[in-house]
């Protein structure tokens, strides 16, 4: 029998480790909270944490949640210590102090946070979709389009057709349900102030003016455990398309989070004399059927142009206007050549606005896959 000679060496690594682990419990806990908590913070603890345990990034997040929301350890330091690689005249700002108080406004956007004590679960009682016939008069959709808009200078009848539900072509989800705008930001678990009711806008007119049948899914899919949002939803997309086999569009629907005040996503229209709130087309390059998705992607964008000049906004894309890639992300896309994300305005514009954006993005849907 071999004995085993314990060293102080061993002692001082194995308790080092121990407090390391028993520390790092409540961070973890903290990280992979729930889908209200800060994703700056959560992920600042968990990029810490990697660097030391890399497997609990593989196992607490989901890739998709850290690629959209681009996170980068090495910033956020330079950050801490007044210096954003993104804004050059932040090192000006350190040595000259009068520029710094004239642009001082705050840029970031922290949501209210909750605890969740179930977890996400996914079966036919938890889904919950949009099934009302946009024909009839639902008291519940009186109120789904925005005021002091007019439809007949949005809508185009030469593209309607004849609906069709038992054959959807559209499905529109959303991995973060509980997104909101002004002046709602708190009420995230409401249908008519989250991401659900742009949504239903979007929906009920693609199926009353368009003809074409559309399957709004209203699932919480960032309940319980907000970084595992996109495996949820995607277990979602799953159902659906082992029993449709596929759609013509599949839009995982969000609400982008951008610096207040800025004035990147509100667009002022020439037909309505309003405010719509500018969207963007996100695709995931991590994906084998990226191609596809890219191509959709940029008809949509070209359609979107064509009838609406600025309405979308654009992302990283160059050329490819209105379209921001994330390297190695997926975002659900994998599952169809004809899945895309949208974000549609950020936390600083309002409602009304987003659903008055519902409407032109209905019309620019429409376009595509009627006028095909």
């Amino acid at each position: 029998m071999v004995k085993h000679k314990f060293t102080k060496g061993k002692f001082y690594t194995s308790l080092s480790l121990s407090l390391l682990l028993t520390l790092s419990i409540p961070i973890i806990s903290r990280a992979v909270g729930d889908e209200t908590s800060s994703p700056e913070k959560n992920l600042f603890y968990m990029e810490v944490i990697n660097y030391t345990m890399p497997f609990v990034k593989s196992v607490a997040l989901n890739e998709d949640e850290v690629a959209e929301y681009n996170y980068s350890i090495k910033n956020k330091l330079l950050q801490f210590v007044g210096l954003d690689v993104g804004n050059p005249l932040s090192i000006v700002e350190r040595e000259l102090g009068f520029i710094n108080a004239m642009n001082s406004e705050e840029t970031q956007h922290e949501t209210k946070t909750s605890f969740f004590i179930n977890p996400f679960k996914l079966s036919e009682s938890t889904i919950n979709k949009n099934t009302e016939n946009p024909n009839t008069n639902n008291s519940n959709n009186q109120n789904v389009n925005p005021p002091n808009i007019n439809i007949a200078q949005v809508y185009n009848p030469k593209i309607k057709k004849t609906l069709n539900s038992a054959k959807p072509e559209v499905l529109i989800y959303h991995s973060h349900t509980t997104e909101s705008y002004k002046p709602y930001k708190e009420n995230m678990y409401e249908d008519n102030t989250n991401m659900n009711a742009v949504g239903d806008v979007i929906a009920n007119d693609l199926e009353k003016n368009y003809g074409i049948a559309t399957i709004h899914d209203k699932t919480y899919n960032n309940i319980g455990n907000f970084y595992h949002s996109y495996e949820n939803s995607g277990a979602l997309v799953d159902k659906y398309l082992n029993k449709y086999k596929d759609f013509k569009l599949i839009i995982d629907l969000h609400r982008d989070g951008l610096p207040d005040n800025t004035a990147a996503s509100v667009f002022e229209t020439n037909l309505n004399k309003t405010n719509l709130a500018r969207y963007m087309i996100v695709i995931g390059t991590g994906n084998k059927n990226k191609s596809s998705n890219i191509a959709v992607a940029k008809k949509v964008s070209s359609i979107s142009q064509s009838l609406f000049p600025g309405l979308i906004r654009p992302g990283n894309g160059g050329a490819d206007y209105g379209i921001h890639y994330y390297e190695s992300a997926r975002f659900n896309q994998h599952k169809s050549g004809n899945a895309i994300l949208i974000e549609l305005g950020a936390q600083n514009n309002t409602l009304d606005e987003a659903k008055a954006s519902g409407l032109y993005l209905s019309r620019i849907i429409a376009e595509y896959i009627n006028s095909k």
